[in-house]
């Protein structure tokens, strides 16, 4: 049985905006799906935030103007 390697990632970023704003934007759904797009075009079709120690991110895009999703 193979499993898959554990990912993760480090992020220093520095916002114009005080740290409970931007912690806000990171752990509420309604505001992250606001600035998290790839493309313009796009939008959040769903977006789910467990941000309690080992919860994690779910964010589905679309649909594209061609209709993917």
């Amino acid at each position: 049985m193979t499993t898959a390697p554990l990912l993760s990632f480090d992020l220093d970023r520095t916002y114009p905006a005080p740290p409970e704003r931007v912690w806000a934007a990171f752990t509420r759904a309604d505001l992250l799906e606001r600035w998290v797009l790839p493309d313009p075009e796009w939008r959040v079709s769903s977006c789910e935030v467990d941000a309690r120690e080992g919860g994690g991110y779910r964010l589905r895009f679309g649909p594209r103007p061609d209709g993917d999703a």
